[in-house]
């Protein structure tokens, strides 16, 4: 904890998970991304997450600047479907062992 800080600890970002890739029936679209953002239900609850920032923090097995985690950063573009589930576009396609993982969407940019 930081020295002289009061109360609890903030948290910049909600919590997602990767659902897989945009698809339909005989085709996926490796470039868009599904997630499913933690308390977001409707689609009238996605309008506040367009153009937010995700993170998909990974660990890799050699070190690099000092660390062994990465990051792969992307974007909420738009809802997909009814039920709060948003896609989004990464910098690089996310890899395949990324579905079912955690991401974070940051609270950032803001138009408040």
């Amino acid at each position: 904890m930081v020295k002289g800080r009061q109360g609890q600890r903030v948290r910049l970002y909600v919590r997602g998970s990767i659902l897989g890739y945009k698809r339909s029936k005989s085709n996926q679209y490796e470039k868009t991304s599904l997630v499913q953002i933690e308390g977001v239900n409707t689609k009238e609850e996605v309008a506040w997450y367009c153009g937010k920032r995700i993170a998909y923090i990974y660990k890799a097995k050699s070190n690099s600047k000092g660390t062994s985690f990465r990051v792969i950063w992307g974007k909420v573009t738009r809802p997909h479907g009814n039920s709060g589930i948003v896609r989004a576009k990464f910098k690089s396609n996310l890899p395949p062992e990324s579905m079912g993982s955690k991401v974070r969407v940051c609270m950032f940019p803001s138009n408040i």
